[in-house]
């Protein structure tokens, strides 16, 4: 996962690393990445729901050559 590299740099510019507050940063991080997919999976489930099955199968081959054939979550 990537660090915001403003709030990285700026933890290990200090004096003394501060684990904690790296270790608080990653956390943080990996709670709005998943705050983030879950809103998503939601919103293609929600959008999914009104699509008769042809248009899944197009949306699903639109996301793939969006994301160059790689799986999307």
């Amino acid at each position: 996962m990537l660090f915001r590299s403003k709030a990285v740099a700026e933890l290990l510019s200090k004096p003394a690393i501060d684990r904690a507050a790296l270790d608080a940063l990653r956390g943080e991080q990996l709670r709005l990445a998943d705050e983030t997919m879950r809103r998503m999976t939601t919103a293609l489930a929600d959008a999914a729901e009104v699509l008769t099955p042809e248009q899944r199968v197009t949306l699903a081959g639109r996301m793939q050559k969006m994301r160059g054939g790689r799986h999307w979550m």
